[in-house]
């Protein structure tokens, strides 16, 4: 139920971002060249900046224990 909450709540912003911009898109060859250039910077910096991380990202652990760090699927139930 959430997820279907949370979606009726993104649709009318998609909806609205994607009618805005696909309208000044038609009108303007220069803004599109701009927006799609823009894409593919974004998309040559994804990689970079992964491969500069490399080794420095950790994974999130919800629990720790007195012996240690533990995943949550080696914890048990309370008795």
């Amino acid at each position: 139920m959430a997820a279907f909450g949370c979606t009726l709540g993104v649709i009318p912003h998609m909806v609205a971002a994607i009618t805005g911009l696909a309208a000044i898109l038609s009108g303007s060859a220069i803004a599109f060249q701009t927006i799609k250039w823009l894409g593919v910077a974004y998309l040559l910096y994804l990689p970079a900046k992964a491969a500069q991380l490399r080794g420095q990202i950790w994974p999130v652990t919800l629990f720790a224990s007195p012996s240690g760090v533990r995943h949550p699927s080696q914890l048990r139930p309370a008795t």
